[in-house]
């Protein structure tokens, strides 16, 4: 059996095979070993093109030679993301950004039950995301969900909580000058 992740190759080396019912004599020189499948999961693996060689000569001909089918398994790739898991802003009655981009698919970000996603590198700000507006402005502290969303079943999703705390504004008093 093989396990490799999506989108890496099978070893297709002799050593990888089981052989039985060979001549004392005689070794498995070279075969060809193919996945049945690319995407993630069970599959099995052909062998095909199977030589025997006696020393330096090819034996091959003297063998009714079946090939078993080997199993396989291909894992879920890793989605490659960036995120800041925290982000400190200091109010200013403006939106505040938090960014994450992920190698593949989309972003969804949730705040208090909304849902925001945009494709590929996604700001959830004060601006419209997908058609509704996040309200991330007041201070205090906030827990984003952003979560990774590809669509084929090759990767494995994401989740991770973004901290985003929003300090008080210093407030600036000046006492005016009395004039006479």
């Amino acid at each position: 059996p093989q396990e490799i992740t999506y989108g890496g190759s099978i070893t297709s080396r002799v050593e990888d095979v089981t052989v039985s019912g060979l001549a004392d004599t005689d070794t498995l020189n070279s075969i060809v070993l193919t996945a049945n499948r690319t995407d993630a999961g069970e599959g099995k693996i052909n062998a095909t093109n199977a030589e025997v060689l006696r020393g330096a000569t090819n034996a091959t001909a003297n063998y009714e030679i079946t090939c078993v089918a080997g199993d396989l398994t291909i894992n879920k790739q890793a989605i490659v993301w960036t995120c800041e898991t925290t982000r400190t802003f200091t109010y200013s009655g403006n939106g505040n950004t938090v960014t994450c981009s992920a190698s593949v698919g989309n972003v969804t970000y949730s705040y208090e039950g909304n849902e925001y996603t945009a494709a590929g590198d996604t700001v959830l700000s004060e601006t419209k995301v997908s058609g509704q507006t996040n309200t991330i402005v007041n201070a205090g502290e906030y827990v984003v969900t952003a979560t990774t969303n590809a669509s084929s079943n090759n990767y494995s999703n994401l989740e991770v909580e973004i901290i985003v705390v929003i300090a008080k504004a210093e407030r600036v008093a000046s006492a005016a000058e009395e004039t006479t």
